[in-house]
């Protein structure tokens, strides 16, 4: 039996304080934890979010 996860959506403004978070100084790893994601998908939010600004 395989388990799928499902997809979870996040709205901007929530992507937005957990990238000031991160860049501000509480490190990318920790507010990942607080927040119940992956240090990956922040990651990949601060990227998104540096090369092409507040775009979902």
């Amino acid at each position: 039996m395989t388990d799928k996860m499902a997809i979870r959506t996040f709205p901007t403004a929530f992507k937005l304080k957990a990238i000031k978070r991160a860049e501000g100084g509480e490190g990318v790893l920790p507010v990942a934890r607080k927040l119940g994601i992956s240090r990956k998908l922040l990651h990949d939010w601060i990227k998104a979010w540096k090369a092409h600004g507040p775009a979902d």
